[in-house]
């Protein structure tokens, strides 16, 4: 359900609560930047979060630079474009998304 679009829109198909906010990850994998973007985020009407994470694990909580704000650039301009029930956006910079997003924004 998570990277296949054909799988999202037959789950969620006839479930439309008005407080249901899905929330995805920007890739189609644990925030590599290696991966391609998600195309479930182009489907769906249910209210969307874009999930990015800035501290990732793989690069040693960013003991490795690599600054990932023009590829986050790029994707949030890419899902806003082609779906417009994309509501903001989580990033876990701190925590590596362990406790709960650490900023939360409306778009």
């Amino acid at each position: 359900m998570h990277t296949n679009p054909d799988t999202y829109e037959r789950l969620f198909a006839d479930f439309h609560p008005k407080n249901l906010v899905v929330s995805t990850k920007f890739t189609m994998g644990d925030f590599d930047s290696w991966l391609p973007l998600n195309p479930t985020l182009g489907v769906g009407e249910q209210a969307r979060l874009v999930e990015m994470q800035g501290h990732r694990e793989f690069e040693a909580f960013n003991a490795i630079p690599d600054d990932m704000g023009s590829d986050h650039q790029v994707a949030l301009q890419r899902f806003l474009a082609g779906n417009p029930h994309i509501d903001g956006l989580w990033s876990g910079p701190r925590t590596a998304g362990r406790g709960g997003p650490d900023r939360c924004r409306s778009i």
